[in-house]
C-alpha cells in the first residue's frame, strides 16, 4: 500500500476544495509520507494538530513523531514508563477546533450523504491505549481504542472488544457512518452495525487523546489514511469473507457500559 499520494484524490466527479462537500466521493488520502503539520505539505490544512512543540502547556511537551518517508510514527509519555512524568502527554491530529491551533479545511458531508475513514496502523512494541475518533457534519461518531491485545469499537448499545494476537502487525480499520448508523470493518470483513453515538460534528482525533488523564504510552504507526466524505451507504461484503472472519472472533467480548479514550 506504498502508492505515494500527495495530494486530494478525487474518487469521481470535478476538482473539490477541503471547505465544500461535492455530491460525489471524495477522498482525502495520508500516506505517512511527512509529518501532517509540516509547514508546506499538502496535508497542514487537512489537519490540526497537538504535539510535538504545541505551546498549550505541559500536555504535549515531551511528545514526538518522525516519518521515514512511508510510516508516521507517534510516540506519547505515561507516568508510568517514564520516570519524572507528571500526568498523561498527548499527541494528536486530525479535525479539531481549539487548542490554539487554527480551523481544519477537512470538513465531513452530512450524516445522509455518508463518510468512510480506512486507516492502516499498527501498534509499537509494548504500547497500547491509542485512538481513532471521529463525528460526521451532523454529530454521529465512530470510534476505535487500540490495545496491545487488540481493539474496541463502539454502538450506542455495545462495547465490543476483538482480541488480535498481533497489534504490532499492520492492519486495517474502517468506520462508516451514514443515517446515524455506524458500521465497523477490520482488514474488510465488517465486523458490526448499530447506532452512533452523538457529538460534535467536524471532529476527529487520531492518536494519544488523552492529554487530561493517564492513558497512551508507547507509540502508534500510521501507514495510511483514507478519508472518504459522500460516501454514500456502508458497503456489505461478501457473506465467504464476514464467515471467515467471524470465526476467527468467537472470543469477542461484548461489554454494555461506554468505556474509550476521550480528549
Amino acid at each position: 500500500m506504498r502508492a505515494f499520494l500527495c495530494s486530494i484524490l478525487l474518487v469521481t466527479g470535478p476538482w473539490a476544495s477541503l471547505d465544500t462537500v461535492a455530491a460525489d466521493p471524495s477522498v482525502f488520502s495520508y500516506t505517512g509520507d511527512t509529518l501532517p503539520s509540516e509547514p508546506g505539505s499538502n496535508y497542514a490544512a487537512w489537519f490540526t494538530t497537538l504535539g510535538p512543540g504545541h505551546p498549550t502547556g505541559s500536555y504535549f511537551i515531551g511528545t514526538s513523531w518522525a516519518s521515514d518517508g512511508h510510516v508516521l510514527t507517534m510516540q506519547t509519555e505515561h507516568p508510568n514508563d517514564v520516570p519524572g512524568v507528571s500526568g498523561s502527554k498527548g499527541i494528536w491530529f486530525g479535525r479539531t477546533d481549539g487548542y490554539g491551533d487554527p480551523s481544519s479545511g477537512l470538513n465531513f458531508a452530512p450524516t445522509s450523504e455518508g463518510n468512510r475513514i480506512d486507516l492502516r496502523a499498527a501498534l509499537g512494541v509494548n504500547s497500547s491505549e491509542w485512538s481513532l475518533y471521529w463525528f460526521d457534519g451532523s454529530g454521529y461518531e465512530a470510534a476505535f481504542y487500540f490495545l496491545d491485545n487488540g481493539f474496541h469499537y463502539y454502538t450506542t448499545t455495545e462495547n465490543v472488544f476483538v482480541p488480535v494476537a498481533d497489534m504490532t502487525a499492520f492492519h486495517t480499520y474502517g468506520s462508516h457512518v451514514y443515517n446515524g448508523q455506524v458500521s465497523y470493518y477490520f482488514d474488510g470483513a465488517l465486523l458490526g452495525s448499530g447506532n452512533a453515538y452523538s457529538g460534535p460534528a467536524n471532529f476527529m482525533i487520531l492518536g494519544d487523546g488523552s492529554a487530561g488523564d493517564v492513558s497512551g504510552y508507547g507509540t502508534f504507526r500510521i501507514d495510511d489514511l483514507a478519508i472518504t466524505v459522500n460516501a454514500g451507504a456502508a458497503p456489505v461484503p461478501e457473506p465467504g469473507a464476514a464467515a471467515l472472519l467471524g470465526l476467527g472472533l468467537l472470543g469477542a467480548v461484548y461489554v454494555r457500559h461506554r468505556q474509550h479514550a476521550a480528549r
